[in-house]
């Protein structure tokens, strides 16, 4: 007899396993009471992680936002400026409401620049739009 044992597990209970999988939590478990003191380099390295997470997706939504809405007003422009679709129907898309959504997306970005990422999967230059971004902040 081997010393592995092993289990048979019926039908009813794998579908438990698996239901439950997909009902797991996604938000973050909040406590009760505060953390203790981090024993190790490392938890206190994630606690770090941990408190910019919020901040940085903030501010990382907030610039794709502001961008979002640079595109749109460049391809509304282009879609009244050539009578497409119902673009005539929208307010007109007029050179200087885009400078102030450049100005809005700049500052935005800059803001998210300035802020630290939770880690170097985050970091500012990483990612494909890096060099988009560097090349838009110069014009």
């Amino acid at each position: 007899m081997s010393a592995a044992k092993s289990f048979q597990f019926s039908a009813a209970s794998a579908r438990a396993i698996v239901a439950s999988v997909h009902h797991a939590p996604t938000e973050p478990i909040w406590r009760e009471r505060p953390l203790a003191a981090p024993l190790t380099e490392t938890c206190k390295n994630q606690r770090l992680r941990d408190a910019r997470r919020d901040v940085w997706r903030h501010t990382s939504a907030l610039t794709s936002y502001w961008r979002a809405r640079l595109d749109w007003h460049t391809a509304l422009s282009c879609a009244q400026d050539r009578g497409i679709a119902d673009a005539d129907r929208l307010p007109p898309a007029d050179n200087e409401s885009r400078m102030a959504l450049v100005d809005t997306w700049r500052a935005a970005l800059v803001k998210q620049l300035l802020t630290p990422a939770p880690d170097a999967g985050q970091s500012h230059g990483s990612g494909h739009n890096s060099a988009r971004k560097a090349t838009a902040i110069r014009t």
